[in-house]
């Protein structure tokens, strides 16, 4: 499969003395990502390194530069893996100051189960996310993103929860996120998924096939019904008076020999908010007099143009009755009040002991509260929904 990546050259981590590593035991290579993902509890990683290569890693944490680790998982061994931090300007950059120095108290992690054996696989998984979900206090936005796209038939990465241990240290509660990468494409697309996966690529409009926008329909309605503003119509520029903008937290697949586009959803950290930083920047559903003016977000941190001026964001527009009819499937199936407020008592119970004993989270009170707070934002989000598929 052809992968486009952007290359970034990074310091490498100092070597240090290894004593020779288990070999990954035959099971977890044998067993599925769906067993995985399905767990009956929340399971806990554990990462073993030297003191020298962890401090190495906090020092340079926005290089996403892995280092070797042993890892396991429930108390069984997975063997060396890559281990390094992830994240962006928003869950990354922010977190490291002008020193160098970590400033958050949790950051988001990855692990490369292939990093020291191409062959190696862990639940049919070549790489995981630990997503450390700091924006998010009920530790449940993720997780009920997802499977809301996944019920409209968007092809989205799975997700549940896990516990991570470094060196000792519980680092807490974290989102565990299917990677998007081949064994994905595989999945979601059998037969066909040795295409070209593109990270943070938005296509032209001319390039998407015509039959491909009603799946675009669903994908937006799904991204209003969460008023996901840090998705794909926050079109980012690099200043107040730049022309030219880009947006992210998306992937495209398309199938082998120029066969279909699909849009994939990533990173839903800024979901289930009013998200007031966005609330001057017009819907992406209009075309304002003016494409060049940008919009200050992020208190003056970052500018935007209007999504409604993308070439592509128009053209999903235009299919207005496809749009429509997603918006009144979710209203009535999974964006109902009822099916949300029952989803999300089911999984804080799931991951209530996990999230009480999270260092970062302050105590059952204060989560518990942002538990009733999420469940309060759902009737106000349906509320906006039903006033975009009305024009209003």
């Amino acid at each position: 499969m052809k992968v486009i990546l952007t290359i970034c050259l990074a310091v490498l981590a100092p070597l240090a003395s290894w004593p020779a590593a288990a070999q990954s035991p035959a099971t977890f290579n044998q067993r599925k990502a769906a067993e995985l993902f399905g767990i009956d509890h929340v399971p806990k990683f554990e990462f073993t390194l030297p003191d020298d290569q962890w401090q190495w890693l906090q020092a340079h944490a926005a290089e996403e530069e892995p280092v070797r680790a042993e890892a396991r998982f429930d108390g069984q061994p997975i063997g060396a893996v890559g281990f390094r931090f992830k994240g962006g300007v928003g869950s990354l950059e922010r977190c490291v100051d002008k020193t160098g120095a970590l400033t958050c108290p949790k950051l988001s992690f990855k692990i490369l189960f292939d990093k020291y054996d191409s062959a190696n696989q862990f639940f049919g998984l070549k790489r995981l996310n630990l997503h450390a979900m700091v924006g998010d206090p009920s530790k449940l936005h993720e997780r009920l993103a997802y499977d809301l796209f996944q019920l409209s038939g968007i092809k989205a990465p799975r997700s549940s929860w896990a516990t991570a241990i470094v060196n000792g240290k519980n680092f807490g509660l974290f989102s565990m996120v299917e990677e998007i990468d081949d064994r994905f494409t595989a999945d979601r697309w059998p037969g066909r998924g040795n295409g070209t996966l593109t990270k943070e690529v938005w296509p032209q409009a001319d390039a998407v096939k015509p039959d491909a926008l009603a799946y675009m329909a669903r994908y937006m309605a799904v991204d209003d019904a969460l008023n996901n503003c840090d998705g794909v119509t926050a079109m980012y520029a690099a200043d107040a008076t730049s022309p030219d903008s880009r947006n992210h937290n998306f992937y495209w697949y398309q199938e082998p020999n120029g066969g279909a586009s699909w849009l994939i959803p990533w990173d839903m950290g800024q979901t289930f908010t009013g998200c007031d930083t966005f609330k001057d920047v017009p819907s992406w559903h209009t075309v304002p007099a003016d494409c060049s003016r940008t919009f200050s977000v992020w208190d003056g941190k970052g500018f935007v143009h209007a999504p409604g001026c993308d070439p592509l964001l128009k053209a999903i527009a235009s299919r207005r009755e496809d749009y429509n009819a997603a918006v009144d499937q979710l209203l009535s199936g999974p964006f109902a009040v009822e099916t949300l407020t029952e989803k999300i008592d089911r999984w804080a119970k799931f991951i209530h002991d996990a999230a009480v004993a999270d260092p970062t989270v302050g105590g059952e009170g204060p989560w518990m509260a942002s538990i009733e707070e999420l469940k309060r934002t759902i009737p106000a989000l349906r509320d906006r929904l039903k006033a975009i598929r009305d024009g209003r």
